[in-house]
């Protein structure tokens, strides 16, 4: 899989999540918390409770950037 930069400065890449092990665990990480998943758009079956969910949020959000590109 090709990675999508959407920004990037001399300290900082902003990119695309990928299905990588770091990648998917970070998301976890993030949405496991309730505290933070309801602030960033939470829907049903957030906060996660399964780090094997993490892949396919990262699949969902893949299929929206698809849609809105084409």
């Amino acid at each position: 899989m090709t990675v999508a930069v959407a920004y990037e400065t001399e300290r900082l890449v902003v990119r695309d999540w990928t299905e990588e092990p770091a990648d998917l665990a970070r998301v976890f990480e993030i949405y496991s918390l309730e505290e933070v998943s309801r602030w960033l758009g939470a829907s049903s079956g957030l906060p996660l409770t399964d780090p094997a969910r993490a892949t396919a949020v990262v699949r969902r959000w893949h299929e929206r950037l698809i849609r809105q590109r084409s």
